[in-house]
């Protein structure tokens, strides 16, 4: 991830309740290939990575469909110090 993303400009958010398909879309949708990480943990529940801006791009389209994305500020701490 930090050789993805300069340290500092990394954000990571959890989405829930859409498919992989419908996120690898929205993520390109918002960035001119900023993430660097797509991560399933569970059915329903996505991990994505990258640029802090085109992270936050994300989550308000996630917003927008009527779906939940959560910036995960914690986890930054130990991906990107």
């Amino acid at each position: 991830m930090q050789e993805a993303v300069p340290v500092g400009e990394g954000a990571m958010a959890a989405v829930l309740g859409m498919e992989r398909e419908q996120i690898e879309e929205l993520c390109e949708a918002c960035s001119s290939g900023e993430f660097s990480l797509l991560q399933i943990l569970t059915a329903g529940q996505i991990v994505i990575a990258g640029h802090s801006k085109a992270v936050e791009r994300a989550i308000e389209r996630i917003k927008q469909e009527g779906k939940k994305a959560v910036l995960l500020p914690s986890a930054l701490r130990f991906i990107l110090p």
